[in-house]
């Protein structure tokens, strides 16, 4: 198949922390004028493989533990708050100098609240307002990227807590509208609605909740306000505790004053610390040497299919360490704050998985593509399906397909403009609805009439598997590579077997294939 597209030149590729980036024009470091660059630009040069922008990101992570330890240690709500819109400022201001992006964020903020306090009597305008207006904000700077103020990979701006964002925004405006509207709710929608605008202090404190400002995870705002007044660890006094993972005091909620147990989050923050420092090695040892941009060299043109498909399955799980390196690390910074807790156990131990963005076995491990996208950046799609996949479907209906693609677009637009997101997003969208015909026509056949299943049901799950990772793998390469031309060359490289695997139950259902083999199914 080599020949029908031309492939870029080998001499363009570029690979950094977050993975190949479609080449651009070079310029001066954005960070030339700020204080830190000169330390961010030695150590960048004694680490020898890592640009300064990044240095500076995995130092923000590493502070910011020490700095999360001391949040909940505050000694009144409003101290919180202050804290960290204080250390944001910092992050941003002094570490990253992104004064402009900063005034961004600022803005966009207040507009929102501006918005959703004088326009939360209008039904669903007002959320749609605010949702419409971020995204068309972030599009403009993922526009501004692309095509022209940030012409280097390297170099870290604001488009990424920009992203962020745009999620806790859209939903904060979504809660207001849920705590007047008339319309029946989901116990979601219930559980997190605002029944008042909340003062301009909080919702800032809100917006800048470091531990999450640069790479998420994105929080809903009950569950922020929950974490600064401490009545996220209100607990009863019949409930089972462990003592030893607890440290009770004793503060006002309500104006009553009430015995609480913070948990001891330290070991967990560590695990949490040291699963992102792991999977960080990894893909600084192995990401370079198993790029997917390996496989688009003029040296691989006498490699088999087989031999480039069986790579780029290394490609797809090297890839994939730098954003678990990423969200673990962020993670944990949440969990020493105090709010990744989400309550105890049966045995009286605390969870700490509400900051939690990836379930890193359920995603080695899917049997289908909805069930890796479950363990994938798991705030980002809760945010996509609560706020977006439920929301542009109609009162009454159920959602389906086009709310699915819908929802898949906005995915895409939310991620950026290069072409590559929209192919592995689309994709991804018939990837779903292709599992989603396979579940339903031919996995009942594999059950028996108890619901339990026949023996060859076993190997119906481990080739689901198998092909919901190759598949996976595949769609990764156009988020990693980007460029429209350079994604099709690859595809075509490995002969374009994903696309096979997806459209392959489609167009059978299409022609009433389903119809014949699993007539029961089917009605």
């Amino acid at each position: 198949m080599r020949g029908w597209v031309r492939p870029p030149s080998e001499k363009s590729k570029q690979f950094t922390l977050i993975g190949p980036v479609s080449p651009k024009k070079t310029t001066h470091n954005a960070h030339n004028m700020q204080p830190f660059t000169s330390l961010f630009e030695w150590l960048s040069a004694c680490i020898g493989f890592l640009p300064p922008d990044f240095v500076r990101l995995l130092f923000m992570f590493f502070i910011s533990y020490p700095l999360a330890y001391f949040y909940i240690k505050l000694p009144t709500t409003n101290s919180r708050h202050w804290y960290g819109i204080t250390i944001s400022f910092f992050f941003l201001c002094c570490i990253f100098d992104l004064y402009g992006g900063y005034l961004h964020v600022l803005a966009s903020s207040l507009f929102n609240y501006v918005a959703s306090k004088y326009l939360r009597h209008q039904g669903r305008l007002m959320p749609w307002i605010i949702t419409v207006v971020t995204m068309i904000h972030l599009v403009w700077l993922h526009a501004g990227r692309q095509f022209f103020y940030i012409t280097s990979p390297e170099v870290i701006e604001i488009t990424g807590t920009s992203m962020v964002l745009v999620m806790k925004l859209s939903a904060y405006a979504w809660n207001v509208h849920d705590g007047i509207t008339k319309e029946e709710l989901t116990p979601y929608q219930e559980e997190k609605k605002l029944s008042e605008v909340p003062p301009l202090l909080e919702y800032l404190g809100f917006v800048f909740y470091f531990p999450g400002l640069m790479v998420g995870p994105s929080i809903e705002y009950m569950d922020y306000r929950k974490f600064t007044d401490l009545s996220m660890f209100s607990a009863d006094a019949d409930k089972l505790v462990k003592r030893r993972e607890t440290e009770e005091k004793r503060v006002s909620v309500d104006g009553k004053m009430q015995r609480i147990e913070i948990p001891n989050s330290k070991r967990t923050a560590a695990k949490s610390l040291l699963l992102g420092v792991f999977f960080f090695g990894i893909f600084g040892a192995l990401g370079p040497k198993f790029s997917y941009n390996q496989v688009l060299k003029s040296s691989w043109d006498d490699t088999s299919v087989l031999y480039r498909i069986l790579f780029i399955q290394l490609s797809g799980i090297i890839s994939r360490c730098q954003f678990y390196g990423a969200w673990c690390l962020s993670e944990g910074s949440c969990i020493l704050s105090g709010l990744g807790f989400n309550g105890f156990n049966q045995e009286g131990y605390p969870i700490f998985e509400r900051c939690k963005n990836i379930d890193i076995y359920r995603i080695e491990t899917a049997d289908n593509m909805r069930t890796f996208f479950d363990g994938w950046n798991k705030n980002t799609n809760r945010w996509l399906r609560q706020y977006i996949y439920l929301r542009v479907t109609p009162k009454g209906r159920k959602p389906g397909f086009i709310s699915s693609q819908i929802t898949f677009v906005v995915s895409s637009l939310w991620h950026g403009l290069f072409p590559g997101y929209l192919l592995a997003f689309v994709g991804s969208g018939f990837g779903v609805f292709s599992a989603q015909l396979m579940r339903r026509y031919v996995r009942p056949l594999l059950l028996n009439g108890d619901g339990s299943g026949k023996g060859v049901k076993v190997v119906y799950d481990v080739m689901g598997k198998i092909t919901t990772l190759f598949i996976v793998n595949y769609l990764a390469s156009s988020f990693m590579l980007l460029d429209f031309g350079t994604c099709v060359f690859l595809f075509s490289r490995v002969g374009l077997y994903g696309h096979v695997l997806i459209l392959f139950p489609i167009l059978f259902d299409l022609a009433d294939g389903f119809k014949c083999v699993a007539p029961s199914s089917r009605n």
